[in-house]
């Protein structure tokens, strides 16, 4: 008895082609869906929040200078150098919100602020880390 050949490539191919098919439909019909519900005005109110919620940290930064300047790193010392990283990172907080509100360079603006906490966190705990 001769066994058939049986055209397995091809039928793989089919089979990922229409699961790539039907998962992109559902995949719209999922977004499509959830716009609908939950819509674009509640994303723009949450982008308003966020970004004037940044808009008055960043403002935090130049009235309560003092209380910033001991939560900036330690290094390197100096007053002007602390009150640099200060109004610094206040104004960069300040443009993120800007960036955020006028929705011109959002993600690349919170991916900076991302990397100037993360900086402001490695370079205030360095020097403990070392020490020990």
């Amino acid at each position: 008895m001769a066994m058939a050949k049986v055209p397995i490539g091809r039928i793989l191919r089919e089979a990922r082609r229409r699961a790539r098919g039907r998962a992109g439909r559902d995949q719209e019909a999922f977004v499509d869906r959830t716009a609908r519900v939950i819509g674009v005005p509640l994303i723009s109110v949450g982008r308003w929040f966020f970004g004037l919620a940044l808009l008055g940290l960043g403002a935090e930064h130049f009235i309560f200078r003092e209380f910033v300047i001991g939560r900036a790193p330690a290094w390197p010392d100096g007053h002007a150098v602390t009150l640099s990283w200060v109004y610094g990172s206040g104004v960069l907080v300040m443009l993120v919100g800007l960036a955020v509100l006028f929705r011109r360079w959002a993600r690349p603006a919170t991916l900076a602020l991302g990397m100037l906490v993360f900086g402001w966190a490695l370079l205030r705990h360095l020097p403990i880390v070392i020490a020990d």
